[in-house]
Parts: C-alpha cells; sequence; structure tokens
C-alpha cells in the first residue's frame, strides 16, 4: 500500500518541487531510482540483448514470456481459467513458439462481461485505470506499480532516437485535468505541463516566467493539441524566441500523427518529431525510426501481433508480459494496421490504419476540446457501470454523454459519476439501450446527435 500512494501522489503531482531542484534530481539515472530502478535495469539490459538475438533466439525468448504469463493467468485469474477452458485450450498445450496462436484471443466486449475481481489478482500491488479508446468500450483494470520502470526504459530507449536524455526538461500538452495554476512542474517526469483546456494566451505569461530561468528541449504530447500550441505561438513571438533556442525535437502521443499537425509543429518551431504507439492497456509499445508513420513494435514491452480481420487490414493485438494485476493475453486493440512486416513471424514494423485520431468537440469558447484528454486521460466512475460511452456536439460548449448500463447495473446520477471538471462544457446524459453504429457497423466514440 505504501508504493502505490506513492505512485498515486507523483501520479496527482501531490509532491512539489522547485525546478531546479528536479533539474538535480533529474540527474540521478532511473537504474538508480527507488520503486522503479530495478525493473528498468532488466528491461534496458533485455532490450540491449534482445537486438542482438537470431530469428530463434527472439521466438525462443517471446515463447518464454508468453508461456509463464498464461500459466500465471490459468492459475491465478478466475476469468481466464473460465474462458479457455470454454475455448478448450489448456496452458499445457504450448510447447513451442508457434503454438503461439492457439491462445484465445480476448476482446474487450468479453473481458467487460467480467466483473473487475475476477479478472484480476487482488493480493498483488496495483492501482485501478480505465480505458475509452477509441470505440467507447469502457474498461477498468488494475496495473502493478512495477510497471513503470517497464515504461520508461522503453520511452527512453526509443526517445533517445532524437537525442533525449531524462535530464533534459519537457513541455507536456496533453490530457491532465487538473494542471495547478494551469501551468506547473512535475518533478517525477521532470516535465512542465500546461493545462490544454485552458486557452494558451490565459497560460502563455506564466510559462514564458518559468521557461526564462531553464531551458526546454522536448514537445510532448497530442498532435492536435500541439499543433494548436504552435499556432499559438506565431501569434506569441516571445514565447516562441524561448522555445527556439533550445527546444530539438517533438513526441507525438495518442493519435495519429496526421501531417497537417505534424507539419506545423516541425515547421513552426522548426524541430524533428517522432510519433510513438502506446495505450492504457500496456500492451503495446512501438515507435518510429527514420522512417515516418512506419511503427517499430518492443516485442521486449509485450507480444505484438497483426491478425487478419476480412477487410483487407489487419486488427492490432498485444499481451503484457508483466501486469500480474490484470493481465491482458492476445488482447485486440481494435486499432487497425496495414503492412505488417515479419522475420520468423514476429512482426518488425506496422503502418496504422485506423485508430485514434484528433477527435475534439468544443467548449463554449469554441476550443478544442481532445477526446483523448476527457476521456482518456481520467478516471471516469461511470466508465465502471458502463459497457459503452459515447459523446455528441449538441450546440457551442454543450455534449451529450450517451451511455449503455452493464447488465442489471441502475444508474441514478451519471453527471456525478463523470469528470467534467475544468472544461467549458455543459454536459448532459442521455441512457440508451445500445451503441450508437455507423451505416458499416462501426461504434465510434465521437458520434452524431441522434
Amino acid at each position: 500500500m505504501i508504493v502505490t500512494d506513492f505512485i498515486q501522489k507523483l501520479k496527482a503531482n501531490d509532491i512539489q518541487l522547485p525546478i531546479w531542484v528536479g533539474q538535480l534530481l533529474s540527474f540521478i539515472p532511473y537504474s538508480c531510482r527507488p520503486i522503479v530502478g530495478k525493473v528498468y535495469r532488466q528491461r534496458m539490459k533485455e532490450i540491449s540483448l534482445y537486438n542482438n538475438l537470431s530469428v530463434a533466439e527472439k521466438q525462443a525468448f517471446i515463447f518464454k514470456k508468453m508461456k509463464a504469463i498464461v500459466e500465471y493467468a490459468e492459475n491465478q485469474i478466475p476469468f481466464y481459467k473460465d474462458y479457455y477452458k470454454k475455448k478448450n485450450f489448456f496452458s499445457t498445450q504450448l510447447s513451442t513458439f508457434d503454438d503461439i496462436k492457439r491462445i484465445p484471443v480476448i476482446e474487450k466486449s468479453t473481458l467487460i462481461d467480467y466483473d473487475i475481481s475476477l479478472r484480476s489478482n487482488e493480493s498483488v500491488p496495483k492501482f485501478r485505470v480505465n480505458t475509452g479508446g477509441s470505440s467507447g468500450i469502457t474498461l477498468s483494470f488494475y496495473v502493478q506499480p512495477s510497471s513503470i520502470g517497464n515504461e520508461w526504459a522503453h520511452i527512453h530507449t526509443m526517445w533517445a532516437m532524437l537525442g533525449y536524455k531524462p535530464s533534459d526538461l519537457k513541455l507536456y500538452i496533453a490530457g491532465r485535468s487538473c494542471v495547478k495554476n494551469g501551468v506547473d512542474y512535475e518533478f517525477a517526469r521532470h516535465t512542465i505541463s500546461l493545462d490544454m483546456y485552458k486557452p494558451f494566451s490565459e497560460t502563455a505569461s506564466l510559462l514564458k516566467t518559468k521557461l526564462k530561468h531553464c531551458h526546454c528541449y522536448y514537445l510532448h504530447g497530442y498532435p492536435s493539441v500541439l499543433a494548436e500550441f504552435a499556432q499559438y505561438c506565431i501569434e506569441d513571438q516571445e514565447l516562441l524566441d524561448i522555445l527556439k533556442k533550445s527546444l530539438k525535437g517533438a513526441f507525438l502521443t495518442s493519435e495519429y500523427p496526421y501531417p497537417f499537425y505534424r507539419n506545423k509543429i516541425e515547421t513552426v518551431f522548426g524541430i524533428p518529431s517522432q510519433s510513438f504507439y502506446g495505450h492504457t492497456e500496456r500492451c503495446v509499445m512501438a515507435y518510429e525510426t527514420k522512417e515516418k508513420f512506419k511503427f517499430v513494435p518492443f516485442q521486449t514491452y509485450g507480444y505484438t501481433e497483426a491478425i487478419a480481420n476480412g477487410d483487407g487490414h489487419f486488427d492490432l493485438i498485444g499481451t503484457s508480459y508483466y501486469n500480474q494485476a490484470s493481465p491482458l493475453i492476445r488482447y485486440n486493440t481494435k486499432d487497425i494496421i496495414d503492412n505488417p512486416v515479419c522475420q520468423g513471424e514476429i512482426m518488425t514494423s506496422f503502418n496504422i490504419f485506423e485508430g485514434r485520431s484528433g477527435q475534439y468537440i468544443l467548449d463554449e469558447d469554441m476550443r478544442k476540446i481532445s477526446l483523448t484528454g476527457l476521456i482518456m486521460g481520467r478516471h471516469h466512475e461511470l466508465f465502471d457501470v458502463c459497457s459503452h460511452i459515447q459523446i455528441a456536439q449538441n450546440g457551442n460548449g454543450k455534449a451529450i454523454i450517451y451511455f449503455v448500463a452493464k447488465d442489471g447495473v441502475k444508474i441514478d446520477n451519471p453527471e456525478q459519476m463523470f469528470d467534467g471538471s475544468n472544461v467549458k462544457v455543459q454536459f448532459s446524459f442521455e441512457q440508451i439501450d445500445m451503441p450508437i453504429r455507423t451505416v458499416s457497423g462501426k461504434i465510434n466514440l465521437l458520434v452524431n446527435k441522434q
């Protein structure tokens, strides 16, 4: 509980330090830091070793990880014991790398039929998260605090391709729901966070004050929001000049890096960008190298696969090797990819065809509110009692939250279970029996008013 509480305080930024102290602490190697150090060292070593393995050795590495998590889930997690039995699958059927295909694929729609207690090991240290995804299908699950070491080992490896070092200060503009004073320094991430829900004109003065006493080397956030910030900086020459003195690159996350967003960011600030793929479920992490829009998965992070979906494209499938709190094994992310390249049946690259894009609604000031941040960047209690959540804009600064309650659940006060704080939008709520589908049958997060 002590570790979990500490992690939650870090996530909430309840521990405050000035930037100059954070700068000094940033030089402490992650491999030596409490809580994350041991796992960080292990993963960095694995990443280095994996890159030098033969194809057969890589298959052996993946198979060992997959077999271990399947055996664990079968023995410790009621959902997997029940689901695998229904699918006539048992971990004893796993003998070689090729047998991984025997493991049943799971989808979010299957998981939500089981209470979180049946999908989890309640006895391990954990904290609760939720995901809404691009489809609006809600799911809550647990993550172990030790996963942070795994995250940072892989993030630092790919960010290093743009010259990043953990001691480099970043400016983060994404989905944080509460950024104190609109501009806040988080020492745990050595990052200045900018409140994306406030007009940049309201936060620019404080941001410039902070940046005059330190150098900011990288931008990090949603492509759509960073592009909006770049457009603002064109009009605020003083802020643009401060940033351009030290900026080295931009890390784009959580949305597809559409060229019109990316070009704006790169042109205005005169920097390269790197897009990377990751998600709350912590099953897949992939990154661009020199070729834009081509993503290379970290097979040391989790096992990443492509399965043909019958429409000429592929579903992206991922397995988390290490999360014993709520394991996700051969989990269908429902993101659609193209051009999967494989060596020895191990996927080495892919292109994203569909997935999380820069969807947004407009607040009362006609500012764009990213749904990636509003829905996936916050924990809404409504997620715990619903199977689907969708949003429709029904006027300037107004939006309807459509929700489908789980079977047997009565929801009397949905407005109290949805975190709409710090956003200039009036939310109304409407319960529906079935999610709203497109003509082709897709379930999108952003829908037209019915």
